[in-house]
This record gives C-alpha cells, sequence and structure tokens, in this order.
C-alpha cells in the first residue's frame, strides 16, 4: 500500500460497529487515513477528508449533538453510512446541504 500524508474521516461508531450496541448506531469516530487505497475508498463512499485530526473531531462532535438535541449521551448524527468500510467501521456520509 502507497503511503500519503495521514488525513482523516469519519466513520460509524465502533460501539455500533463493534459491539452493536443500538444506542450508538447513529454515533460517530474519527480514523485516520493513511493510504492511497484508504483515500479511494473514502472518496468512492462519498466521505469526507480532513487534513486535520482537530477538524475531523470537531465536525464529528457537532454532527451527533446538533442543535436542539435534547441532551444526554447518546448521539444523532443525520446522514447514513456506505458499506464501505476503514478499519472495520462504516463510512460516514452526511447529509449534503442543496442550494440554488
Amino acid at each position: 500500500m502507497t503511503a500519503i500524508p495521514t488525513s482523516w474521516t469519519i466513520v460509524q461508531h465502533s460501539a455500533f460497529g463493534y459491539k452493536n450496541n443500538p444506542q450508538f448506531e447513529q454515533g460517530l469516530e474519527t480514523r485516520p487515513v493513511r493510504t492511497v487505497w484508504e483515500k479511494a475508498r473514502v472518496e468512492a463512499a462519498q466521505g469526507i477528508l480532513f487534513n486535520s485530526y482537530r477538524e475531523a473531531e470537531d465536525f464529528a462532535m457537532s454532527a451527533m449533538y446538533p442543535e436542539g438535541h435534547p441532551g444526554g449521551i447518546i448521539p444523532d448524527a443525520k446522514g447514513t453510512f456506505s458499506d464501505k468500510e476503514i478499519d472495520g467501521l462504516k463510512i460516514y456520509i452526511p447529509l449534503r446541504e442543496v442550494t440554488g
């Protein structure tokens, strides 16, 4: 695998992906993207790539706990998940806002 400068993507929370905990079905986690293959996989899934871990984490937190979230730790990210995976977790496909 050809290494590239690390970027970051968002995937479904491991508590759901690995342990099938339904409370975290709409939860998100940040994962590194280190190879050309992983980058192409995220792009093919219509996922998103970030240049820094902090950017990715900030996005994940705001997506899981949007304005109007009732509080608590149960996440409620809008969007869907691809059948393509990074680290065995489905790549997050955020809602895209249509304008115009």
